[in-house]
């Protein structure tokens, strides 16, 4: 089998419960601890049915990923 088009990896996280600010506080201030191997971003899937697809990247000096701002609009 030969691969047509790649896709990027995405780990989904699930605030549905939580909330956007959840959401927001966690991706852009606080980083998460790691991400699943490979992925470049995170699908955040939020209480209005609604899901987000937020770039991220490598704090430096650290194992923690935050929102990547230059990315974020």
């Amino acid at each position: 089998m030969i691969l047509a088009e790649a896709s990027p990896i995405l780990e989904t996280l699930d605030y549905r419960t939580l909330g956007g600010e959840a959401a927001r506080r966690d991706l852009v201030e606080l980083g998460i601890p790691k991400l699943v191997p490979g992925a470049t971003g995170i699908v955040a899937a939020l209480p209005d049915s609604t899901c987000v697809i937020v770039p991220m990247q490598k704090v430096d000096g650290t194992e923690v990923y935050r929102a990547a701002a230059k990315d974020l609009s």
